[in-house]
């Protein structure tokens, strides 16, 4: 069973750099300048120059064509206006935080694959290759841990993170990617102060955004895996899973044959962790309420 979600975002968003790359290769397989696609498709030379150079350098800013001006295009260079279209936009990058109950035995990749469906290179982030599941599903691997630190420092994460997917190379250039990060319980559980895990989540989209950005990729999805006993564990489990819902984009809950979304994954989880003592029915009124704050659908 997958439930749906509507926190926060089904959202797409222009991809400047593929866009561009698209109509330069196709302008240059027909031969034609860019001053000639301009008298082709009616729209000014430096438009044309301006929509091509985010392949060079997408963090420029660029022109976001409007649908006349994209089947314009499509005539100029003679390409079916809908293929244009598709290419033209992708999924907004999400930062998604899947919670995995104790009794789930799918990998968090199978899961991850399940709710998304798309035509993504899944990257499974993990320093052991123990879970062969994933590893069959993965296109790639890479390993933060590499260094084996002697402490936890969100800068080296951020650096390995960087490492890790420039030396993919050209394997991952112009690929949207869907990002699974299989040790953060592990990783959490050794530290002393595992709270630096759960503080550091709220700069992780950014990080990875950016990282996967200077590979070449785009990240559209970026999945942080936590395990439910491992949250239990904490000192303060609610307010920590709270925490980690507002640092996330998407919340997505893994437990027995089942992949709940969004409100459903956050009830779901809060479930689990009712405090002693706590009537059911109390319990859900409180959940309820703190999920009706993080912005949830109901």
């Amino acid at each position: 069973m997958v439930a749906s979600t509507s926190h926060p975002s089904n959202a797409w968003e222009f991809n400047a750099a593929g866009f561009a790359r698209t109509i330069a290769a196709r302008r240059a397989e027909l031969g034609l300048s860019t001053r000639e696609v301009s008298r082709r498709a009616a729209i000014s030379q430096a438009y044309v120059v301006a929509l091509e150079r985010a392949r060079v350098d997408d963090g420029q800013r660029t022109p976001t064509p409007t649908v006349d001006v994209l089947a314009r295009l499509a005539e100029a260079l003679e390409t079916a206006p809908d293929h244009l279209l598709r290419l033209a936009i992708r999924r907004a990058g999400q930062h998604v935080l899947l919670l995995v109950d104790g009794d789930d035995r799918r990998s968090p990749l199978a899961a991850a694959q399940r709710i998304t469906g798309d035509d993504v290179d899944w990257v499974w982030a993990s320093s052991s290759s123990a879970d062969h599941r994933a590893d069959r599903l993965a296109h790639h691997h890479i390993d933060l841990r590499r260094t084996r630190p002697s402490a936890y420092e969100p800068a080296a994460i951020a650096g390995a993170l960087h490492t890790e997917l420039h030396g993919l190379g050209t394997d991952i250039e112009g690929r949207q990617l869907g990002l699974v990060f299989a040790e953060t319980s592990a990783v959490m559980e050794a530290l002393d102060e595992p709270n630096v895990v759960i503080e550091f989540e709220h700069a992780w989209g950014e990080v990875v955004a950016n990282a996967a950005h200077e590979a070449g990729a785009h990240a559209a999805w970026n999945v942080c895996v936590y395990e439910l006993p491992a949250v239990q564990g904490l000192p303060e489990p609610v307010a920590a899973i709270t925490d980690l819902m507002r640092s996330h984009d998407a919340v997505w809950y893994s437990r027995r044959n089942s992949v709940l979304t969004g409100a459903s994954a956050a009830l779901g989880a809060f479930e689990r962790l009712r405090p002693e003592g706590v009537r059911r029915a109390d319990w859900d009124v409180t959940a309820r309420s703190i999920v009706a704050d993080l912005g949830f659908a109901a």
